[in-house]
């Protein structure tokens, strides 16, 4: 028997705020916090016409970002992220590869921005013991694997470290 609705048909329907940065959930953290500091954060808001919870995002995400810089971690919400978390990784394991490669290129802007590159050591420029540049090396890598491609690939890597760095020089000046 068909009542005129087809429940397969029908879409749900999302309750509750929009997802904090795009799509997805957004996690819902609660702190206990002394009735001085709730005082203070409830009078900052309204000075600064923002919301406690607004307020609280902007001071965890300061309260990450120095740890991160004390740490040395990269950035994790930047173009490139990823690369470069792989990259490290590669580094410290030993093992030679497109991203830790790319970090050795890039090694200078990344330790004026506070990343500290494992293994590397600045007067020689990552260069290995026969004297072959990481670039090279990191070009021949690429044409072993890709042949006639390996140049677009070179670019594209260059062009992401680039815009990790400059996103993350950006971010160090706000």
């Amino acid at each position: 028997m068909n009542d005129g609705f087809d429940l397969t048909q029908a879409k749900r329907a999302h309750a509750g705020r929009p997802a904090l940065g795009g799509s997805g959930i957004s996690p819902r953290i609660q702190v206990r916090v002394d009735p001085g500091l709730a005082h203070a954060l409830q009078a900052r808001a309204r000075d600064e016409r923002r919301s406690l919870s607004e307020v609280a995002r902007t001071a965890l995400r300061e309260y990450v970002e120095r740890a991160r810089a004390r740490t040395g971690e990269p950035p994790v919400d930047l173009p490139g992220a990823e690369l470069v978390r792989q990259g490290l990784a590669d580094l410290r394991d030993g093992r030679v590869s497109e991203a830790s490669l790319l970090l050795l290129i890039a090694a200078p802007r990344l330790r004026a921005i506070g990343i500290a590159i494992p293994g590397e050591r600045q007067e020689d420029g990552g260069r290995q013991e026969d004297g072959e540049s990481p670039e090279h090396r990191l070009y021949s890598l690429l044409a072993n694997r890709l042949g006639g491609a390996a140049h677009s690939r070179y670019n594209a890597l260059l062009a992401r470290i680039a815009s990790f760095a400059s996103a993350a020089e950006h971010a160090a000046t706000r």
